[in-house]
């Protein structure tokens, strides 16, 4: 009889601790609660509900207590080397207090974006202006979260104050990288540039972080060099197809009627902008600006041949140059297109990389 008790106990006793530790990893507050009440769990389990309670139940101090037994009860585990760096992280923002600040800041950031954005910005910024340790963690997750926001002005002010306040703390070096970062994303590439040349480099990564966004800031302002160049070549192009109409129109005596381009490829560059649509809204603005400006163009090169014609003037040396102001055109409409819908880095990705799936 004792036999079978002690074969069934031992069949038992492992389907009880991976039940308690499946329960406690998924979060359920009951389980990490048990888990906190047993003196001789098992280090793996502690471990699990150590991890629950800091990224389900957003509870910083309770995960400490946890990190710190499997430290304690397994100091030789392998799961100790885990724990033992989760703990130190998570002594610097608990600090010595009963943890209330760290576990708001931990539902904060977990329901960020699912809160009201007033809401989140007052809580951040209590959290940001309040003596405890995590005030420069709130601080740089309200700049982030502003940032992701696309409200890069209140971002930039963000980062600018975390810095002055606490110049040496990492979370300052990562607001720099960060202030340099917006500067991009304002398209701000001068200022992008400066941000990223003194930034500190304190390691190999740091230097490779530091030089990628020179790189970026540089590339730029290049692309936005030729963004103006595409517009002024793109100008001159269509002054200089609609001067050559009305030369044609003063010597061919008579208004220019309307073309054979615009007749045949209206409906086509209608039908290319209406799929583009329909398929992918990404880049239906840049296919309508691409077929549209070409669409013009080619309906005064043909208005204009048409008129020379009729003059009896000679057409193929004007041919000639109208293909070539007609491809200058085009090449600048595509250009501008995918600067302006920010296709460009897009395409690119897909030429290097392939497309995705």
């Amino acid at each position: 009889m004792l036999v079978a008790v002690a074969a069934v106990l031992a069949i038992a006793c492992p389907a009880a601790a991976d039940a308690l530790l499946d329960a406690a990893a998924a979060g359920d507050p009951a389980a990490i609660a048990e888990v906190e009440r047993a003196p001789d769990a098992d280090p793996t389990t502690v471990f699990a509900a150590a991890h629950a309670a800091e990224a389900a139940l957003h509870d910083p101090a309770r995960a400490l207590a946890l990190y710190e037994r499997v430290l304690r009860v397994a100091p030789d585990a392998r799961i100790a080397v885990a724990a033992g760096k989760r703990a130190a992280e998570l002594r610097l923002v608990v600090g010595a207090g009963d943890g209330r600040e760290a576990a708001a800041l931990a539902d904060t950031i977990a329901h960020a974006d699912t809160r009201e954005p007033a809401e989140v910005g007052r809580a951040l910024e209590r959290l940001t202006a309040a003596a405890w340790p995590g005030a420069p963690d709130a601080a740089l997750f309200h700049a982030d979260w502003l940032r992701r926001a696309g409200r890069f002005a209140d971002a930039a002010a963000r980062y600018d104050a975390l810095i002055a306040r606490w110049p040496d703390l990492p979370q300052a070096h990562a607001a720099r990288r960060a202030r340099a970062g917006v500067a991009l994303d304002r398209r701000d590439f001068h200022e992008a540039e400066l941000l990223a040349e003194v930034l500190p480099a304190t390691d190999a990564l740091d230097a490779l972080e530091r030089d990628d966004l020179i790189v970026q800031a540089r590339r730029g302002q290049q692309r936005d060099r030729l963004y103006v160049f595409a517009w002024i070549a793109l100008i001159g192009a269509l002054g200089a197809m609609v001067g050559s109409l009305a030369v044609a129109a003063r010597r061919a005596k008579r208004r220019p009627r309307l073309p054979a381009e615009l007749i045949f490829l209206g409906p086509v560059a209608l039908v290319l902008i209406g799929v583009a649509f329909t398929a992918h809204r990404v880049i239906a603005p840049a296919v309508a600006t691409i077929a549209g400006g070409g669409l013009v163009f080619a309906s005064l090169s043909g208005a204009t041949l048409d008129l020379m014609r009729a003059a009896g003037r000679p057409i193929r040396l004007r041919a000639v140059s109208h293909i070539a102001t007609c491809a200058l055109a085009v090449a600048c409409l595509v250009y501008i297109a995918m600067m302006r819908d920010g296709l460009l880095d897009m395409l690119l990705e897909t030429v290097r990389f392939g497309p995705d799936g």
